[in-house]
């Protein structure tokens, strides 16, 4: 739940006389009476926060898990309690990368730190931030992987990649002079022979 904090009617006052309207429903006379919904709506009365946390664990407590066999990249996982403390600071909630560096010292060192923390846990020489979807991530991903090796002209694809992920890749290499080959999944997985006779194939 989002933490709610009431107006008092000293401050909705306050507001109304600042943009020079009487009362609420003046915000709406623009719309026009024949469309307005002037009955009460049907709904419950207020509740009380710890109330309404209550009855919605009820409500919750009657949903039953299942197993999970919807694949397309919706999978069961877990989100440790920190992510989306550190996910809601203003340096990630945009996929922009500043263009102002003398403004933006604080957003520029966060993606420094968070570029070297994934180079060191992967163990990869390089990483990268501001990627907007997974389908371009992998794009990006890609390019930076045929960057690494300059004539590289074969890409590798997992056989289980997400419909729309493949698409994109082939959007963004299919004028290029790179093949992209998707590798032969089975169950839901590639096997490592698979991979490694693909590598021993293309070199």
């Amino acid at each position: 739940m989002i933490p709610y904090l009431p107006h008092s009617e000293a401050e909705i006052e306050a507001m109304l006389k600042k943009i020079g309207v009487s009362s609420i429903e003046d915000l709406f006379s623009d719309v026009p009476e024949a469309v307005r919904f002037s009955k009460p709506l049907n709904m419950p009365d207020s509740m009380a926060e710890a109330d309404v946390f209550s009855e919605m664990g009820r409500m919750a407590e009657m949903n039953k898990t299942k197993l999970l066999f919807t694949g397309g990249g919706q999978y069961d996982h877990a989100i440790p309690s920190v992510v989306p403390h550190l996910t809601g600071r203003s340096e990630f909630v945009t996929a922009y990368t500043p263009y102002q560096p003398e403004m933006s010292q604080g957003i520029l060192q966060v993606l420094f730190e968070f570029q070297s923390a994934i180079a060191e846990i992967t163990g990869l020489p390089v990483s990268n931030a501001s990627l907007y979807d997974g389908h371009t991530a992998a794009s990006e991903a890609c390019t930076m992987a045929l960057n690494a090796r300059r004539k590289a002209h074969i890409m590798l694809v997992a056989g289980t990649i997400h419909p729309h992920t493949w698409t994109v890749l082939n959007s963004y290499f299919g004028d290029l002079d790179v093949e992209l080959v998707k590798l032969q999944e089975s169950a839901g997985r590639v096997e490592l022979k698979t991979l490694t006779a693909a590598l021993e194939k293309d070199g």
